[in-house]
């Protein structure tokens, strides 16, 4: 399992890549040097989608026979090998999308109809679960700095930063920041290294860094952890949102809180219905 694990790893990169061209298309008014955010995006698409097929259905020399036989598989070898991978003098660039969001849905059934293609050599955990975000990019639009991050975390989460009681057992590891590092280590290293689940800023983020984390886990202990959104949850969650039970950072206003248990003693209040 932990080289399907490692193959879900480009898969999921090339997911976050085409969440970050949704999201530019959304805030493309608010963003400078697009042209060039969104070839940077077009690139991470195409190299790591192309390195799943490499490593699954095109391996053992049947390149030729998909790319003769599938034209979405066609396509991407050739914005790979000809424009995004070194730069071919004789590509001819193509864009039949209305919009930069319209390209970015696209993207999404591709990348569904390759996931499907290659399943027998991924994850049956794994999904593909798209969202309008884009981490860097978001912060630079909200002008949140490394201090102002501090300071939001500090009021989501009362223990950030405090120092963990005496009483309490804790362990020391070395933080694996990419399942590369792992090359070639011992089991003996690997057992000193352990994985930072995050929660992030937004819940758009959480999803992409658990499941950043899981892929980490998985491949550190071969294990076969995954999550995903609850849909039910999902939509309690936007309508407590648009209530003012939370910001746009997922912190809870207990104030809000408190208003509603006044005005409904019982616990019978709509919201939660």
């Amino acid at each position: 399992m932990i080289e399907q694990w490692k193959l879900a790893r480009n898969l999921i990169d090339a997911k976050k890549a085409i969440d970050s061209l949704w999201y530019i298309s959304k805030h493309i008014k608010e963003l400078y040097n697009t042209r060039e955010l969104c070839n940077s995006k077009r690139s991470d698409y195409y190299i790591n989608i192309c390195a799943v097929l490499d490593k699954s259905i095109c391996n053992n020399g049947k390149k030729k026979e998909f790319v003769n036989s599938n034209s979405i598989i066609a396509r991407l070898y050739n914005e790979r090998d000809k424009h995004y991978a070194h730069k071919d003098k004789n590509y001819q660039p193509t864009f039949p999308w209305s919009s930069l969001e319209a390209e970015a849905l696209s993207y999404q059934s591709e990348l569904n109809h390759l996931r499907d293609l290659c399943k027998y050599y991924l994850p049956n955990e794994l999904t593909l679960d798209f969202v309008c975000y884009d981490g860097e990019l978001f912060r630079r639009i909200e002008k949140i700095s490394p201090k102002d991050e501090e300071e939001i975390k500090k009021r989501k989460y009362p223990l950030y930063g405090k120092p963990i009681p005496k009483n309490i057992k804790t362990y020391s590891f070395k933080i694996l920041y990419d399942i590369d590092d792992l090359q070639n280590m011992s089991d003996e290293e690997k057992s000193k290294y352990g994985v930072v689940m995050e929660d992030g800023l937004t819940t758009e983020e959480g999803l992409q860094l658990r499941q950043d984390a899981c892929i980490k886990i998985n491949v550190l202990h071969d294990e076969n952890m995954w999550c995903r959104p609850n849909e039910k949850s999902q939509r309690l969650y936007k309508k407590l949102c648009s209530e003012g039970f939370f910001d746009e950072y997922n912190h809870i206003n207990v104030l809000r809180i408190m208003e509603e248990i006044q005005k409904y003693p019982n616990g019978d209040s709509p919201l939660f219905v």
